[in-house]
């Protein structure tokens, strides 16, 4: 497997746990089974093009987000010092600030 096919699998896994969706919504949602998005999370089939649009659209954002490098999250340690950080400032932290930190803590 090539590591390209592995960024994608985790990222579509991940992307479909963040959204919600078990993958019989998902296969609903691009319009087909349940058996093929589970074939393509083990990396037993990989997405023509035609499916990976419809995975982009549904989970509204880049193509190359799909592919890119799991590395570019930020490790526990560091989120666990802005949550720390968010707790002292957030008596007066203006909301917008607030709401963008748990956007962040989410992904």
């Amino acid at each position: 497997m090539t590591r390209i096919q592995e960024c994608f699998i985790e990222n579509l896994k991940k992307e479909r746990k963040k959204s919600g969706y078990s993958q019989e919504r998902l296969a609903e949602l691009i319009g087909c089974s349940p058996k093929y998005i589970s074939a393509l999370e083990i990396g037993k089939r990989f997405p023509s093009l035609d499916t990976l649009q419809k995975l982009i659209d549904v989970f509204n954002f880049e193509p190359y987000q799909l592919f890119r490098e799991p590395s570019y999250h930020v490790k526990a340690v560091d989120i666990e010092s802005i949550r720390e950080f968010e707790t002292f400032l957030a008596q007066d932290m203006p909301q917008y600030i607030k709401e963008a930190i748990t956007r962040f803590l989410n992904q």
